[in-house]
């Protein structure tokens, strides 16, 4: 059931008794541009047409039992947030070439067709976007596949015998949907399991947020320190790690003197609440929340962002200690930060500024030294008035 008002923040827990230390392997990926680019220069009622006839042949393709169970031993083995798989990666392997021959011929489509709708669309990605179908899609053939470009919801979902069916999107559907759409950046889960419990994509115990850093340039970077607890989890960047462009980054949170005798301390997220937030408006496929929590240093512009991912649609957590900024307001002063939930392309990201009204401001979270703690209850852009639900409540804290 969704809520519209901000829970009590009684407590910030603080993590204790860490059962464990690691560092995440698998590298944090932005949405590469080869076969396919972040922009394409076909028309959004193009892509659709495109993305929608392979999205069909797709599952056409899933008739086929040895690749569905190959596709899902692919998602189950995915390390990122939500099982995601790259499209374009899939297709280099033995089971995505088998999965197109096998679609091109039972849909009629030439496989150069298809191949050519891979290179014309964005960079896509492929996944189960909903958990209750992750954790219990064990590759049966009631799976039905659907493209998505943000900002239209699906056509329809199309079984492996090709029928269409139009689904209410507000509603989680009865069978498992795998959806094919433009990429976003993926990072490694915080749950990384190397014995699954079960047969399906995803262990019903498993945490899928996934945690990561943008530099001041924009570049995605690898986890570092990992500790979980039984109450929840802490995570911070340690020493100094590769972004993107393979140049290492001197400014951001992960500033390289962490490892060192003196680390600094963090501005942290130690409480997230989500209320009915859903991304691209797909509101029965519902886990596929990505937020962004950017944080500026007021008297000296330094610019720092967490991105946590894989967050539900409705999500409460008082037990995270996820570090955004090595710095703090009691050594730096004021520290705005913005919260923000990012779609792909081409919609515009989801704003969630902090409104008061004496006197009336929109805008981000003016976390001062006195703020240690405290609760802050954020609305979403388009602001109406002062009865418009809280989306979304954030506690920032340090040490």
């Amino acid at each position: 059931m969704v809520r519209s008002r901000v829970l009590g923040w009684a407590t910030v827990l603080v993590l204790a008794n860490c059962t464990s230390v690691d560092r995440v392997a698998g590298p944090a990926r932005w949405p590469e541009t080869k076969g396919g680019s972040s922009e394409s220069r076909s028309t959004p009622n193009e892509l659709m047409r495109e993305g929608t006839e392979l999205a069909r042949a797709l599952a056409l393709g899933l008739a086929v039992e040895p690749i569905r169970l190959a596709l899902r031993d692919a998602l189950r083995d995915s390390p990122y947030s939500e099982h995601k798989l790259l499209f374009h990666d899939l297709l280099q392997t033995q089971m995505g070439k088998s999965l197109i021959t096998k679609a091109a011929a039972r849909s009629g489509l030439a496989e150069a067709t298809l191949l050519a709708y891979t290179r014309d669309l964005p960079a896509l990605e492929l996944y189960l976007p909903s958990r209750q179908h992750r954790v219990s899609w064990k590759g049966s053939a009631d799976i039905r596949t659907a493209f998505y470009l943000p900002g239209r919801p699906p056509s329809a979902a199309f079984a492996v015998d090709g029928g269409a069916l139009v689904p209410d999107w507000n509603q989680t559907p009865g069978f498992p949907i795998l959806m094919l759409q433009p990429a976003e950046a993926r990072i490694p889960r915080l749950d990384r399991r190397t014995a699954p419990t079960s047969l399906a994509v995803q262990d019903p115990e498993e945490d899928q947020l996934a945690v990561g850093w943008l530099s001041p340039t924009g570049e995605l970077m690898d986890l570092g320190r990992v500790m979980r607890s039984s109450s929840g989890w802490t995570v911070e960047p340690t020493g100094c790690v590769e972004p993107r462009g393979g140049a290492r980054d001197r400014i951001g949170p992960q500033a390289c003197d962490i490892g060192t005798t003196n680390p600094p301390d963090y501005t942290r997220l130690k409480g997230l609440q989500v209320f009915g937030v859903c991304d691209n408006d797909l509101c029965g496929l519902g886990d596929d929340n990505e937020f962004e929590f950017r944080a500026t240093v007021g008297a000296t512009g330094a610019r720092a962002t967490l991105r946590v991912e894989g967050v539900p649609s409705n999500y409460a957590s008082n037990s995270l200690s996820l570090a955004i900024i090595s710095t703090t307001p009691a050594v730096a002063g004021v520290i705005e930060i913005k919260t923000v939930e990012t779609d792909g392309w081409p919609s515009a990201d989801d704003n969630f500024p902090y409104v008061t009204y004496q006197p009336n401001t929109v805008g981000p979270v003016p976390l001062g030294p006195a703020d240690n703690g405290r609760g802050w209850p954020l609305k979403e852009q388009p602001y109406i008035g002062p009865f418009d639900p809280v989306k979304v409540a954030v506690v920032y804290g340090w040490p």
